[in-house]
């Protein structure tokens, strides 16, 4: 297992939204026989996120999923709802997909606006409540688990750890420490923890190659050519607002082929949880690179 100390993010739920809806397309003429992953990962992702959580897609309504022919729609789409993502140009032949979701939560206990000591010295903006959360414990991390409520019944979880696994096997170390909670007998007086401002995109080149065959004498499969993600968390005293898109373009395959607050002043792991999901909304790693003050919650 491999592990990581700078800040990364995981939202599975917009990917899985997106393959879904390139499915449901393709599906309107032509008759989708089985996806066909071909590496570890995409495995991994399509018996353990896919097949798990594609159900759970029309239960959120915080997530909306558009796939058309012309690539141009779903960039439209992206840029309209605030992400700069862009898929490269493809054939008339294939078409592209899209999943965004947007979820907002207010604390139930509204915190104050303060500062921290980071572990580096350094002063960061940072959350200051004296009640409105819990502190746990668990046997899987040294330190004690903070859990907030919100106003709905999202839940956000927040831990100290000096490094966190990295790729999937951060939402598994996440559920993991979720499973093993156990009360906290300590009591502090208060607690702060940074504020953030996070804006990540990238390329799922993990994903890249994934097909899907069908059932069809003139081709054999589509094949994932492109994949790209753009994430945004800002969290505050008054809550946390995450924006997530997942995008891809497919091509058509011709065939055949104590007396003080508790301070989180050091990189943490993060999670969201849902009651209702089989997986978190979302599970982060935050270094102090984005130990910023969104100054509210608007994107």
């Amino acid at each position: 297992m491999e592990y990581t100390n700078e800040t990364s993010i995981h939202v599975t739920y917009p990917i899985v939204g997106a393959l879904l809806a390139a499915e449901m397309f393709i599906e309107k003429n032509e008759r989708v026989e089985k996806w066909n992953p071909k590496s570890d990962i995409q495995r991994h992702f399509m018996n353990d996120f896919y097949e798990k959580c594609k159900s759970e897609i029309p239960k959120i309504p915080e997530i909306e999923s558009i796939a058309d022919r012309d690539v141009s729609v779903i960039n439209a789409w992206l840029k309209e709802h605030g992400f700069d993502i862009q898929l490269s140009p493809i054939p008339p032949s294939g078409l592209a997909a899209a999943c965004k979701l947007d979820v907002t939560g207010f604390w139930h206990t509204t915190g104050m606006s303060s500062e921290l000591l980071g572990y580096d010295d350094a002063v960061y903006p940072c959350v200051n409540m004296m009640q409105g959360y819990n502190l746990l414990d668990s046997e899987v991390v040294e330190e004690h688990v903070v859990r907030i409520p919100t106003e709905s019944s999202d839940e956000v979880f927040m831990v100290m750890v000096d490094k966190a696994p990295s790729g999937f096997d951060m939402i598994e170390y996440a559920q993991k420490i979720q499973d093993s909670l156990k009360p906290c007998n300590h009591e502090y007086a208060g607690l702060r923890f940074p504020m953030i401002d996070l804006d990540l995109e990238g390329s799922l080149d993990w994903l890249i190659g994934l097909k899907v065959d069908i059932a069809s004498s003139d081709i054999s499969y589509y094949k994932i050519a492109e994949a790209l993600q753009q994430t945004k968390l800002k969290m505050n005293h008054k809550g946390f607002r995450i924006k997530s898109a997942a995008a891809i373009g497919i091509l058509k395959a011709a065939a055949p082929r104590r007396t003080e607050p508790y301070v989180i002043n050091r990189p943490f792991l993060m999670w969201i949880q849902r009651p209702s999901l089989a997986k978190p909304l979302t599970v982060g790693y935050f270094n102090t690179d984005v130990w910023k003050n969104p100054s509210g919650l608007e994107m």
